[in-house]
Formats: structure tokens, sequence, C-alpha cells
């Protein structure tokens, strides 16, 4: 009973200590005045780098292994629980192919509406003004700049090799590379190329989103399996028989490498249903001076 109620209270101790640091870190209207220490400009970077999410789990992860800690002895926790719970969503996620895969449909709709205005008759610059209106959210910051450089009188090469920076997209070069031929010989066979192009990216984006689908079922079994490994993982210390050759310190030691193998495993898994990297054609293009 006392054994219990003095691992409560340094739970409580360590709870508050950590609330009581973070709490430390914020600058109050005095502080700002001041210059920041070596400590919190290390701090401030460090944050800078996170989003608001990722602070949240951090902070709920090293609680959460302070506390498992406590209760069980396992100090290997107080790291392992907060990068799972910063990893495990990463490998597991597929925004990152969904995001790639709705950036190549803006690209797509965005060069087959472009075509349609070309063939009214508007000159290539104003065709591309009117087309800001077409452009869907994945790239319509992109081609708000690039309409506003076209005002801002910038030469149209040059507004348009910047436009294929900011998309930092192979498909998008190709786009830039037929506007750029374009600007510099006008005619009616941009309309074409544009089509053309638009129907290959078009054909792109269904077999993406086919792969997608087809790729669910296994992303699935795969977070069904890790739960229950990370379940068992979270069991051991509780086991009393079976963990107490991991309690002494090289146990620990051996556990971590244990957990490391496991990692690796899941990151490797990540790597070989990533998406292949395929390099860009308009590297390095920037504005002429």
């Amino acid at each position: 009973m006392n054994s219990a109620l003095l691992a409560s209270l340094g739970v409580v101790i360590v709870l508050a200590g950590i609330f009581a640091a973070l709490i430390s870190l914020i600058p109050s209207e005095q502080d700002e005045a001041k210059a920041p220490g070596r400590i919190q400009n290390l701090v401030q970077r460090f944050r800078a780098g996170l989003s608001r999410r990722t602070q949240l789990l951090l902070l709920a992860g090293v609680i959460a292994g302070v506390m498992f800690w406590f209760f069980t002895g396992w100090i290997i926790f107080v790291v392992a629980i907060p990068l799972a719970l910063l990893g495990l969503p990463t490998i597991f996620s597929d925004h990152g192919e969904k995001r790639q895969t709705e950036r190549l449909a803006a690209i797509e709709t965005w060069t087959r509406g472009l075509s349609g205005l070309i063939v009214t008759g508007a000159p290539l610059e104003r065709a591309i003004t009117a087309s800001l209106s077409n452009a869907q959210p994945a790239i319509f910051p992109e081609v708000s700049r690039l309409v506003a450089r076209l005002e801002g009188r910038w030469p149209t090469a040059d507004a348009l090799q910047e436009f294929a920076n900011d998309l930092n997209d192979p498909t998008g070069d190709l786009v830039v590379m037929n506007l750029l031929l374009a600007a510099k010989q006008r005619g009616q066979g941009l309309v074409n190329a544009l089509n053309d192009l638009s129907q290959t990216v078009f054909e792109e984006v269904r077999v993406r989103r086919e792969v997608t689908t087809d790729r669910s079922k296994p992303r699935g079994n795969a977070r069904v399996v890790t739960g229950l490994t990370v379940f068992l993982l979270l069991a051991i210390p509780l086991m009393s028989t079976f963990s107490e050759p991991y309690k002494t310190p090289i146990g620990q030691i051996i556990f971590a490498g244990w957990l490391g193998i496991i990692a690796l495993l899941l990151v490797a898994m990540k790597q070989m249903v990533a998406p292949r990297h395929v390099p860009r054609m308009l590297v390095n293009s920037g504005r002429r001076n």
C-alpha cells in the first residue's frame, strides 16, 4: 500500500515538473523585451520545426512513458512511447500519396482548361490569367503567383520558369516546357500538345488511384498486426516470469534492440510501398537577371 502511494506521488511530482517546465518556456510580456537565452533559442528552434499536433503527441507520449515507467519500472518506455506516437501514424499514413495524386489531378484539370481558353483565340498570357478561376485548391497558390508575375510585367519565360519551381513536380515541368515553347513560337500546336499531355496525366491519376485502393487492404492488415505487436510489447512488463530477464540494465538494452529491429522493419515496409521518385527536368530554373 505504501509503495503504491509512493509510486502515485512520484507520478504526480514528475507530471507537475513537466508542466512547470513547459510553462516556464512560454515567454511572458516582460520576457519578450529581454534577449532569449541559449536554451530558450534551442527550444524555440525545435518547436518551430514541429507542428502543434506533433508537439501535443510528443507531450502525451512523454507523460504516458513516464507513467508507464513509474508503474512498471521499465525506463525504456519513456523514449519508446513518444517515438511510437510520432512514428507509427507517419509510417501507416497514405496522405502523402493521396495529396500527390490530388495535385496531379489539379494539374491535369488546369492544363485541359488552359487549352480550352487558348482554342478561343486568347493570347497565352491572357489565357493563363483567365485560368486562375479554374485552378483547384491543390495548385491555386502556384497559379496565383504565376498570374501575379505576368501582371507585374515579368517576361513570360521567366514567370513560367518560376511557376515550374513553385510546382516542383516533373509533370508540371512537362506542362511548363510546352508553355515555354509556345511563348517563343506562337501557334495552334500548343492546344494539341496540352490536350495530349492532359490525357496522359489523366491516365496516370487513374492508375495511381487504383494502386492506392489496392494498397488500402494490405495497409489495414499491417495496422492490425502492428497494433497487436505494440499491445504485446506493452504487456511484457506485466508478465513477471517472462519479463524478469529484461528488468536489468543489460536486459533493457536488449529490449531496446528488439524495438529498434521492429522499427527498422516498419520503415523498410514503408519504403517498399512508397511511390518511385521521378526526377524533375527543369531543375534550378529561375528568373534570369
